[in-house]
């Protein structure tokens, strides 16, 4: 779905929101399971620096 789209569709279905969830209507079924790409893998984060104690 092009950007151009999918604005459009959240501004359709903010007019159509939900407001006792909190959450639109079809929103986890559209999102949950939207990736359809390569394993998302977290790599290691290494030392974290060490950084000059501004005052």
């Amino acid at each position: 779905m092009d950007f151009v789209k999918f604005l459009q569709s959240k501004l359709i279905a903010s007019a159509t929101h939900d407001s006792t969830s909190g959450w639109m209507p079809g929103f986890f079924e559209e999102v949950i399971g939207g990736w359809v790409g390569e394993p998302l893998e977290r790599p290691e984060q290494g030392e974290s620096e060490i950084r000059e104690i501004l005052f």
